[in-house]
């Protein structure tokens, strides 16, 4: 049975007598509460850029594990990919797949941070990769470092290459 609210009397700090709705004690909770519980919640999200809506929906603490599982590699999470399950996770409309991830890298990164943010706001998850991503690369012209037309990206010595052995 639920309890309702009840009135309270009570005097104020100027001696004045006024009443206040004290509401009803939450009720403890059964397995079986907890268990019937509909608590996976859907959202239509706008996404500007994209020209439109898409419908996200919370993912369950067992596909969290997954996803994290799924992003670490040699111990350490791989950001780009718990991103990219995310995504792929929590937009149910359009049903985006891995196939998409593809697609998806080559989309605007505030597109995809706005989803990101929302996803991980009502997943309650810390990712916080875009906030480390803004911090590690800052908007606006490049940091003054030249780099030659000739010269592509420099591998780290000691980092992998592409079988795996070390470079350097």
């Amino acid at each position: 049975m639920t309890e309702s609210a009840t009135i309270e009397r009570y005097q104020n700090e100027q001696g004045v007598w006024e009443e206040r709705i004290v509401p009803p004690k939450p009720k403890m909770l059964t397995v079986a509460d907890i268990e019937a519980a509909d608590d996976v919640l859907e959202q239509v999200f706008l996404v500007p850029e994209w020209g439109g809506t898409v419908r996200l929906r919370q993912f369950t603490k067992a596909r969290e594990f997954e996803m994290r599982v799924a992003a670490t590699i040699g111990g350490q999470v791989d950001v780009q990919r718990l991103e990219m399950l995310l995504l792929t996770t929590a937009v149910i409309d359009p049903p985006l797949t891995p196939e998409h991830i593809g697609m998806l890298l080559e989309k605007s990164n505030s597109s995809i941070d706005r989803v990101l943010e929302q996803v991980t706001k009502m997943n309650r998850v810390a990712v916080g990769s875009a906030e480390a991503a803004r911090a590690q690369f800052p908007q606006g012209p490049g940091l003054g470092v030249p780099i030659s037309p000739n010269e592509g990206p420099r591998v780290p010595d000691g980092a992998p290459d592409e079988e795996g052995a070390p470079v350097g």
